[in-house]
């Protein structure tokens, strides 16, 4: 899955929020501009919150961050 929304947490929350019923085990999502606002950050650094399941991550991989997760 790649979720690349409008730039802000609440949107790409509630993207995720629409599409967790679909994430498996072994699902990858990537998420681009991590960092690009604070609201982003914000939102990357609450996944816990967000996704309520057991997964992994990434360190960013380029300035503005991509980070990618993997459904355990």
């Amino acid at each position: 899955w790649y979720i690349d929304g409008l730039h802000e947490g609440k949107h790409v929350t509630e993207q995720v929020t629409l599409y967790k019923p679909f994430f498996k085990k072994g699902t990858l999502i990537a998420f681009d501009d991590i960092f690009m606002t604070p609201d982003m950050a914000e939102m990357w650094h609450g996944l816990d919150d967000v996704l309520s399941i057991n997964y992994k991550t990434t360190l960013p991989l380029h300035f503005t961050g991509f980070g990618l997760v993997q459904i355990k």
